[in-house]
C-alpha cells in the first residue's frame, strides 16, 4: 500500500461528499486488518462513518456485511448507493437492495 497513491481527486471528492453531508461507509473484500491499516495510512478515517472489511482470509460475508450495515443505515431501497469496481460489487448490491455504480479504475 505505500507503493501505491490515492486515485487522484479522491480526497477532494472525499471531502465535497462529506461537505454535502452525503454519509459514507466501505465496504470491502479485503481482510479487516488491512482494510484499517489503509484507511489510517491514507488518512481517510474521518471521512467514513462505516469500515466493514472481510473476517476471514477468503473474504467470504460481503453481501452479509452489507446487510448488516444497511440494517444498522436503517436505509431502504435505492437510498445507498454502492460504488465498486467487479461485477460481484454489483452483485452484492442488488442483494442488499442498493444502486450501484461500477468503475473502470478499480481492483477489477
Amino acid at each position: 500500500m505505500s507503493e501505491c497513491d490515492l486515485q487522484e481527486g479522491a480526497v477532494d471528492a472525499l471531502e465535497y461528499l462529506r461537505a454535502e453531508g452525503t454519509g459514507q461507509s466501505i465496504l470491502s473484500a479485503a481482510h479487516q486488518s488491512m482494510l484499517d491499516a489503509c484507511v489510517e495510512y491514507f488518512e481517510l478515517g474521518a471521512f467514513f462513518m462505516g469500515v466493514l472489511g472481510a473476517r476471514c482470509n477468503q473474504a467470504y460475508g460481503k453481501v452479509d456485511e452489507g446487510r448488516g450495515w444497511m440494517e444498522k443505515l436503517d436505509s431502504g431501497p435505492h437510498e445507498v448507493l454502492l460504488v465498486g469496481d467487479t461485477t460481484h460489487d454489483a452483485e452484492v448490491a442488488q442483494a442488499i437492495g442498493a444502486d450501484c455504480v461500477l468503475i473502470e479504475s478499480g481492483h477489477h
